[in-house]
């Protein structure tokens, strides 16, 4: 009987411990710059201007279409139904000039691409 007690509190012990360190990481602020994106049909706008280091992409698909959103040769998205809304973390970025893309079918060749200018921090 006591063994059962120990194990309860243990574990009540465990989640109570894994909801604070949950909480704490989740109302962490993001130490980067956050850019807001609007991925139209064929469109990608929004400032696409950030000083030097951690940037990340907040992107809402207001199109009619299915669409996505990736950074030339870095992460990319995953596709996004007409108002959902994602955030692609592009890392840690240096000063210049960087393609963003929806590749989803004839998306590129359509004109859905976009110059993303970091400049210096």
């Amino acid at each position: 009987m006591a063994g059962v007690a120990v194990l309860v509190i243990a574990a009540a012990v465990v989640a109570v411990v894994s909801t604070q360190r949950d909480d704490a990481t989740s109302t962490a602020p993001y130490d980067g710059t956050t850019i807001e994106v609007s991925l139209g049909d064929f469109t990608i706008n929004g400032n696409l201007t950030a000083p030097a280091g951690k940037v990340r992409l907040h992107a809402v698909d207001s199109g009619g279409a299915t669409h996505n959103v990736g950074l030339r040769g870095g992460p990319i998205s995953t596709n996004l139904q007409p108002g959902a809304v994602t955030m692609l973390d592009l890392g840690e970025l240096a000063p210049g000039t960087y393609e963003l893309y929806c590749d989803v079918a004839d998306h590129v060749q359509r004109g859905m691409v976009a110059q993303l200018v970091i400049t210096a921090a």
